[in-house]
């Protein structure tokens, strides 16, 4: 059984499939969700981070 049988939670995060206005690269991801920030608070989101600190149950 592979990792995806096992319950592993998986998100993709891509650029989106429209146009994006030209600009720097690190606006460009910003805007697409794909900063740091974005990155950090949708594996939080994912893993159900509670308040805490503590990550909740993956089910």
């Amino acid at each position: 059984a592979g990792l995806i049988d096992a319950g592993l939670k998986l998100r993709t995060m891509r650029l989106p499939d429209r146009f994006q206005d030209q600009d720097s690269p690190n606006a460009q991801y910003a805007e697409a969700g794909l900063d740091a920030d974005h990155i950090v608070n949708t594996v939080l989101k994912t893993l159900r981070w509670n308040q805490t600190g503590a990550v909740g149950a993956l089910a």
